[in-house]
């Protein structure tokens, strides 16, 4: 529970650091600096796993025994990112509010995961789900009006 807790503060600064740069920096500067600034985060903690953990060489087997499909998920998932990174960052130029476009995007991604799971992986949803998520989608009505 304090996990989900930690995160959620966390990942609540995300919005309000994103609208401050994007006055700054045209989208795909954001964007070039935001994956830099990862890059050399997740450099540091692949270093600190090679030297304390000694476990470089499991990470690297790991990432060479993918298979085709699963690569394939790897680069949809990046192109995806980057799309929805850019038309995020779009948003957020016109959004007074970065707290009404990450409560729409937040709520709307919950329907729409719902949505695709059902339509594309098959997956199977319950009532409860469904009702959840039109509850969702009307709180997002509400926040925005």
């Amino acid at each position: 529970m304090y996990d989900l807790i930690g995160i959620s503060v966390l990942k609540s600064f995300r919005p309000f650091l994103t609208k401050e740069l994007v006055d700054a920096l045209s989208n795909f500067e954001f964007i070039i600096l935001h994956t830099l600034g990862i890059a050399v985060i997740l450099c540091v903690l692949f270093l600190y796993e090679a030297v304390v953990n000694q476990s470089h060489g499991k990470i690297v087997r790991n990432l060479l025994s993918l298979n085709q499909y699963q690569l394939s998920c790897v680069t949809m998932l990046s192109i995806l990112t980057v799309i929805s990174s850019l038309i995020t960052l779009e948003a957020y130029r016109y959004m007074i509010s970065a707290m009404g476009l990450t409560m729409m995007l937040k709520g709307l991604s919950v329907a729409m995961v719902v949505i695709i799971g059902a339509l594309v992986f098959g997956e199977k949803y319950t009532e409860i789900n469904l009702l959840g998520v039109f509850l969702i989608v009307l709180g997002i009505i509400f926040v925005n009006r």
